[in-house]
C-alpha cells in the first residue's frame, strides 16, 4: 500500500512530521557522534547483539514478535490501513526484518539511513484505534512513531530473542543479557526512542514489558486476528508448525485471545520441535548455522581493514551481491574491492 505524500496530509499533521523528524535527526547525530568507525558500524564482532542475531534460530520466534505486536490495538490497525497485508503478509515481515538487519549489522551509514527510512514511514502512519474493555469502548489516536509504540514494537524482539536463544542454546548468561539490554538502547535511539523515555537497566525492561503484558493495553481485536490469518495463511504444514511455535512461545493471555493455546497434545508436540532444534544445532557445523548478514558483515570488516577474507565470506557477499532476494548483503553497504 502505497503512503500518503506529505503534500498530500494536513497542515497539522505535516507540521507534527516536521517536528518529529528533526527531534529524530538530533537524536541520531547525538548517538553517530559516540560511534567514529564507519564501516564496522553501532554494534560490530564484540557485541552480544551480534551474537544473538547471527544465529538464525531466533527465527523461529518471528511469528510470537508478530503476534505479540498486533495484540497491541494501535499497531494492528495501522498494519491493517497501511499495507497489503491479506496479500503481502510475507513480504511485509521480510521487510521489517530486513530493516533491522540493516540497523544490526549494516555499516554506520547504512543503519542511519535505514533509521530514517524507517521514521519517515512510521511518523506517517496515524489512525485511531479502539480498545474494548469490558462493556465501553475506548478509542485513542495514535502515531506508529510514538515512543511507547517503538517501545512495545523493540520489546517483542527483545523478549523473544531472549526466550528462542536460550529454549534452544541454553541459558544466557546474567552479564551477557544485560549487555544485550544495553545494546538495545542503541536501537532504540536509531528507531526514534529518547533514553528518558527507555527503562534503564534489564529489570526495569522488564516491570515495563510485563505490566503491558498483563495490563488491558493488549487487546487483539478483529483487525488482530485478520492479520494473525494472514500470518499463517500458508501450506498446511508450515501453518500448523508456525501455530505450534507461536502458541508454545506466546504468553497464556495472548495465545489465549489468539486461539492458539496448546492442548495437553499439542504441548507434547512443541517441546518435541523444540527437542529436535535442539539436536539440529548442535549438528549443524558453526560456518552453517550462522546468518548470511553475519558473514557479510564480516566481510566488509575484513575488507576494511585489509585482513584476510574467509571463504565462507567470500560466498555470502558473492550471493548478495547477485541474488536480490538474499538477505540484504546488496543493502549492507559492502565495498567491492
Amino acid at each position: 500500500m502505497k503512503f500518503p505524500s506529505l503534500k498530500s496530509l494536513p497542515p497539522e499533521v505535516q507540521n507534527d512530521i516536521k517536528k518529529r523528524k528533526v527531534k529524530h535527526e538530533k537524536l541520531l547525530a547525538t548517538i553517530s557522534n559516540r560511534y567514529e568507525n564507519e564501516t564496522i558500524g553501532f554494534f560490530g564482532p564484540d557485541s552480544i547483539t551480534w551474537k544473538i542475531y547471527r544465529e538464525p534460530l531466533v527465527l523461529l520466534g518471528s511469528s510470537r514478535a508478530l503476534l505479540l505486536q498486533i495484540a497491541h490495538p494501535a499497531i494492528a490497525d495501522g498494519v491493517k490501513n497501511y499495507s497489503d497485508f491479506q496479500n503481502n503478509m510475507a513480504r511485509r515481515a521480510h521487510r521489517t526484518f530486513t530493516s533491522m538487519v540493516q540497523i544490526w549489522f549494516g555499516d554506520k551509514n547504512t543503519a542511519i539511513n535505514c533509521a530514517k527510512r524507517l521514521q519517515d514511514i512510521h511518523s506517517r502512519i496515524r489512525g485511531t484505534a479502539a480498545w474494548e474493555i469490558e462493556d465501553e469502548t475506548i478509542y485513542r489516536p495514535y502515531c506508529a512513531a510514538d515512543p511507547d509504540l517503538l517501545f512495545w514494537v523493540l520489546a517483542t524482539m527483545i523478549d523473544t530473542s531472549i526466550i528462542v536463544t536460550e529454549k534452544i542454546k541454553g541459558k544466557i548468561p546474567k552479564e551477557e543479557k544485560n549487555q544485550f539490554f544495553e545494546e538495545s538502547k542503541i536501537t532504540a535511539q536509531l528507531m526514534g526512542i529518547p533514553l528518558e523515555e527507555y527503562p534503564n537497566d534489564l529489570g526495569a525492561f522488564y516491570e515495563r514489558y510485563n505490566a503491558i503484558l498483563e495490563s488491558e493495553t493488549l487487546c487483539v481485536d478483529q483487525s488482530g486476528k485478520a492479520i494473525s490469518k494472514a500470518i499463517f495463511k500458508i501450506p498446511y504444514p508450515f501453518r500448523k508448525f508456525l501455530q505450534l511455535l507461536a502458541g508454545g512461545l506466546l504468553p497464556p493471555k495472548v495465545s489465549t485471545q489468539f486461539d492458539l493455546r496448546l492442548t495437553k497434545f499439542s504441548k507434547k508436540v512443541f517441546d518435541l520441535i523444540i527437542a529436535i532444534s535442539k539436536i539440529n544445532y548442535r549438528l549443524t557445523p558453526t560456518f552453517l548455522r550462522h546468518a548470511p548478514a553475519f558473514h557479510q558483515a564480516n566481510y566488509r570488516i575484513s575488507k576494511a581493514k585489509g585482513a584476510k577474507v574467509s571463504l565462507i565470506e567470500r560466498i555470502h557477499h558473492w550471493l548478495g551481491e547477485n541474488i536480490d532476494f538474499y538477505f540484504v548483503s546488496n543493502k549492507l553497504n559492502v565495498q567491492k574491492r
